[in-house]
């Protein structure tokens, strides 16, 4: 299947384009269906927590260990504010997710 972005050859079980990220689920026909739009918004939802949870962490550890560098903070505050970042960003990733399909 190619990409209708870029024109790049993807596998024929793709639901993104390998080189540009695109969709590929508006030409499969498997997708055009209820139950193929449910699964293919499933899939961007996980992938949207997993990457804002990750970047949430991330966030978290700079703030905490550069910004916030100087507070002798305890290992509770430390632990709490990444698990909080990750949280957060779990959090607007699928606000993400769910306004991608919106706009569809």
């Amino acid at each position: 299947m190619y990409c209708p972005s870029c024109g790049a050859d993807n596998l024929e079980t793709a639901l993104r384009c390998a080189r540009c990220g695109a969709s590929l689920i508006e030409r499969k026909p498997e997708f055009k269906t209820e139950e193929g739009r449910a699964a293919a918004q499933e899939v961007d939802a996980r992938m949207y927590r997993g990457g804002g949870s990750v970047i949430g962490f991330l966030a978290a550890l700079f703030v905490l260990k550069v910004v916030l560098a100087d507070l002798r903070l305890g290992t509770a505050v430390v632990l709490g504010g990444l698990i909080g970042g990750a949280m957060l960003g779990r959090m607007i990733g699928m606000r993400i997710a769910r306004r991608k399909w919106e706009i569809r």
